[in-house]
């Protein structure tokens, strides 16, 4: 008896879980679509599927309409993923070989401002680049030789002015900026370049002298300044330059003559009548060289700095003339014209002699910034 009860309750137990797990099976698993009833045509499709087809069908459409004006804007503002500084450097590069006259532009922006160092890096894959570019040309031209196919001359030879005209606005701005940088060396072999292509150039001629002038090779800079002025003879700052070389190569006659040419070019430039008055002051005829540093020091035209060096210059020429009481007068304006810059040789002419530091008239008293302007 004991052991009927027992086989009885074993088989509910059995029964109970087979009926719960087969419930839990259908619930889990998807459900078939139902059959259509008696009544209803087989044709028409219950609602749920019709449902899930339209779904499909919009993602399918989705895919082939193009995106919306939203949906452009939003992808433009989307974080792309970072590069590396090489492809940073290269993108740059083509990005400035594609518009070249606006990096120049850019570049010169920079000059003005001070920044040497980003307007030399703007201009430097400039220059680069068109180096290599015309490589790829002569190796097209060779492949085009080859074939027999002959390309226009026109064409081709307009491109290559326009290319050789950029680079070369790029090398003398690049070729400033060395100066400007104390780099003479430098701007010398840039300037070379373009004188290999074009003896005749005038502003590279300008601008190796005045490398060579401020690295102290007075010789190599007269050469330079001599060919300057003779190409451009109605250019009064290439006239100046070469007198300012003169100078330096203690010939103050021939230094006066250029001196008064770019005078008549340009009579309102504080700098060339302060170089006439160095000039007429090495010839020993002071009164004359007095006059033209008032007139340089009335003059506005090269900034406060020339000012306030011509005014220096007149200060210790009065003094070496023994003409103490203007001297001092025009120190006592000088100090309340120019209270940052004043009188430094006029008052050193004034002050007691020091053995430790003897006092020397310096005929080149201006800063470097004013001085590379005009070049």
């Amino acid at each position: 008896m004991i052991l009927c009860k027992t086989k009885q309750k074993s088989s509910v137990f059995f029964w109970i879980l087979f009926v719960g797990g087969s419930l839990f099976f259908l619930e889990a698993c998807p459900s078939r679509p139902p059959t259509p009833s008696a009544g209803q045509d087989p044709s028409e499709e219950p609602l749920a599927k019709t449902h899930n087809k339209e779904k499909i069908t919009d993602k399918k459409n989705t895919k082939n309409k193009p995106p919306k004006k939203e949906e452009k804007l939003l992808n433009l503002f989307k974080t792309k993923p970072k590069d590396t500084k090489k492809d940073k450097t290269n993108t740059e590069a083509e990005h400035l070989s594609k518009k070249p006259k606006s990096t120049i532009q850019k570049a010169t922006l920079a000059f003005k401002n001070g920044l040497l160092e980003k307007s030399a890096s703007i201009l430097l894959p400039l220059i680069n680049d068109s180096s290599q570019e015309k490589e790829k040309g002569e190796i097209k031209e060779d492949t085009k030789a080859k074939t027999g196919s002959k390309p226009k001359k026109n064409e081709a030879q307009e491109k290559n002015r326009v290319k050789d005209s950029v680079k070369r606005q790029a090398m003398i701005l690049l070729a400033r900026i060395r100066i400007s940088q104390h780099q003479n060396k430098a701007a010398v072999s840039l300037l070379e370049k373009i004188l290999l292509k074009n003896s005749q150039d005038s502003e590279a001629h300008a601008l190796t002298a005045r490398a060579w002038f401020l690295a102290n090779k007075t010789g190599k800079a007269l050469v330079h300044a001599q060919k300057a002025a003779k190409l451009s003879s109605k250019n009064p700052e290439k006239q100046r330059l070469l007198g300012e070389v003169l100078l330096r190569y203690q010939r103050p006659e021939a230094a006066e003559k250029t001196l008064r040419r770019a005078l008549s070019l340009n009579p309102k430039s504080t700098w060339t009548l302060s170089l006439l008055g160095d000039a007429l002051w090495a010839q020993k005829r002071p009164n004359e060289a007095a006059m033209a540093y008032k007139k340089g020091a009335s003059q506005t035209q090269d900034g406060r700095a020339w000012q306030a060096s011509v005014t220096d210059k007149l200060g210790t020429l009065l003094k070496a003339m023994k003409r103490e009481k203007e001297a001092k007068s025009l120190l006592s304006s000088c100090k309340k014209r120019f209270p940052k810059m004043g009188c430094p040789y006029t008052e050193a002419a004034f002050s007691p002699p020091d053995p430790t530091r003897p006092h020397r008239r310096e005929t080149f008293v201006k800063p470097p910034k004013d001085r590379d302007k005009a070049y």
